[in-house]
């Protein structure tokens, strides 16, 4: 199938919902590519740009950039995901897609981890200060300062993950 064949049959809107990926009337959202949480990933039925990673293309280049794959790889995908052929993608392209998606799951779910960890360390430290004001407890501030130091060291890495 050639490109033009997909651009005439293919939307951004259709390629997101294959991908499951939410999408909103004004078309912005936070950025699929990589996993922005800020509404900074435009798109209509033809392209797509992210304002702030600067990923830019069309249908073909989003899942060339969503799955790590190449051109031919991308159309081949599309044409199976939206069975525009008979042909089927090799066992081996398969294994390839379902590799980078498990990754990928896999990358988001310690970032989740990371960042859940995180917000609990800053109530933590929200808490015990507020306590340190009324009360006067034996290692608290020791403990505090633990807190804080683990803050300064990962508040960087947060971060740079979520924006």
């Amino acid at each position: 199938m050639r490109k033009e064949d997909i651009f005439s049959k293919i939307t951004m809107p259709d390629i997101l919902s294959m991908y499951n990926v939410r999408q909103s009337t004004r078309r912005r959202i936070p950025c699929p590519l990589h996993d922005g949480v800020k509404k900074n990933f435009s798109y209509n039925d033809k392209y797509y740009i992210c304002w702030s990673c600067g990923a830019k293309g069309n249908v073909i280049e989003f899942v060339m950039e969503m799955f790590g794959l190449d051109f031919p790889g991308a159309i081949r995908k599309i044409e199976c995901d939206f069975n525009l052929t008979s042909k089927q993608l090799s066992i081996e392209d398969k294994c390839k897609i379902l590799e980078k998606e498990r990754l990928k799951i896999i990358k988001d779910k310690e970032k989740i981890k990371k960042n859940n960890y995180y917000n609990l360390m800053i109530n933590t430290h929200r808490i015990l200060y507020h306590l340190s004001q009324i009360q006067k407890i034996e290692g608290l501030k020791e403990y505090l300062y633990k807190i804080e130091e683990w803050l300064d060291d990962n508040t960087e890495e947060i971060n740079s993950d979520f924006y």
